[in-house]
């Protein structure tokens, strides 16, 4: 079965669907975000951005055929370059006692 048809069932309200569709497109998606943020979790945390979205506008969402996946990764693209722009989860190098550079330490907005 492809994405078009696995999608098909979504826009239903179909759940096992859409793990279908996240086993099909999920690891592509989390590359995307790995790319663009350099961090597992908050590559992790636009994946399921990604995926809660669709399932949202699965039932209004009509793209022309073939066009689902490249949506589906332009859509974590946007969400990691917005996420890497605003700071949130980033990771920066900081400094031990010791004067030697940690790169382990996540900015966290609080």
């Amino acid at each position: 079965m492809g994405v078009e048809q696995i999608f098909a069932r979504v826009r239903t309200g179909d759940r096992e669907a859409l793990g279908l569709l996240y086993d099909v497109l999920g690891s592509r998606v989390y590359g995307v975000a790995l790319n663009a943020l350099n961090g597992v979790g908050p590559a992790a945390e636009v994946t399921t951005d990604v995926f809660v979205e669709l399932w949202r506008r699965a039932p209004n969402l009509r793209l022309p055929a073939g066009a689902l996946a490249p949506w589906v990764m332009l859509d974590a693209h946007r969400r990691a370059v917005k996420r890497r722009a605003s700071g949130v989860g980033r990771w920066r190098e900081t400094s031990r006692a010791d004067g030697s550079a940690a790169s382990d330490e996540l900015d966290r907005p609080w």
